[in-house]
This record gives C-alpha cells, structure tokens and sequence, in this order.
C-alpha cells in the first residue's frame, strides 16, 4: 500500500488497520506499480484518472472513502482583520462555493470513473466493506490522535452520524 512519505503516523495507521505500507514520495507510485513495489494506491477516481495511475493498476474497488480535496487556511490575525459584520457573509459564501465544487468533484469523479470502465479498469463490486471497516477500527486508535486531532476526529465523526441519521429518515 502506498503510503506518502513525511507522515509516519499514516504509515502507523496503515499498519493498525492490517495494511502493509510502503512509504515513498508519490512521483514514485507509478514506478513502484510497475516493479510490484506497491499494489495498492488510495486515490480520488478524478485523479487516477487524470495521473492515467489507472493504466498500472487496473482494478479499482467499489468502495466509499472520504478524500480532502482542499480548504481555505486565513491566519489568525488576518481574519482578526476582517470586520465583524463581513464575516458571516464570507462563511456563508464559503459554504455555497464549498458545496457547489463537492457536486462538480462527484461529477468529475463519476465521469472519471465511466471513462476509466471504458478504457479496461475493472471496478470490483464485490468488496466487502464490513471488512474494511473492521480495518478502520483497528486503525481509529491512531488516526485520532496521531493523525487527525482527537477534538476535530470526535468532532467530524459527530456529523457524519448525524448525517447518516438525517439520510436515514428520509
């Protein structure tokens, strides 16, 4: 499994979850695809696409997984800056943009996806994701924490069940 260099608590992840990395810089992943360094890379449909990664590893499970595609970091003292009353119009704007590029990514993933189908990807339906989370699990001891702060961890982990509660009732 591919693993970025830099981010030894990743590496740690990884391994809790039962995963072998292998940590290298990532403009090394297409040469490690080809020598059988690596098998695995956990990537964005959008960018395996873009990167034609998908020409050297061409099965792709069918499986959720979240991806940080970005953000918006103000220093403290300038934000201070910001007058009071602008602020909340720029967080709202913010948040129109953010969910406004989300559906363009989902978009651009799904046709990312189509393409690679039609260009010999296989895409494994079959992968059970009970066993994946099972992996989570085991490495949710050092993700929070280690990887992501315990607060915003607890904190990201809160909405996400809210959602899958809101989902649920409708």
């Amino acid at each position: 499994m591919f693993c970025w260099e830099g981010d030894p608590a990743s590496a740690e992840a990884w391994r809790a979850g039962g995963f072998h990395p292998v940590v290298m810089s990532s403009t090394e992943i297409v040469t490690a695809l080809q020598t059988g360094l690596i098998d695995t890379v956990p990537l964005a449909p959008l960018y395996a696409y873009q990167s034609r990664m998908f020409e050297k590893a061409k099965y792709m499970l069918d499986l959720p997984w979240a991806v940080l595609t970005g953000a918006t970091v103000v220093r403290k003292e300038e934000w201070d800056k910001v007058p009071a009353d602008v602020k909340p119009k720029l967080l709202e704007i913010s948040r129109e943009y953010a969910k406004k590029i989300a559906a363009e990514v989902r978009r651009m993933d799904s046709d990312a996806l189509e393409n690679m189908a039609k260009q010999g990807l296989v895409v494994l339906k079959t992968a059970d994701p009970a066993a994946f989370a099972k992996a989570a699990q085991k490495a949710e001891s050092v993700v929070r924490g280690k990887v992501v702060p315990a607060e915003t961890y607890d904190e990201v982990k809160q909405l996400v069940e809210e959602a899958h509660a809101q989902s649920a009732k409708k």
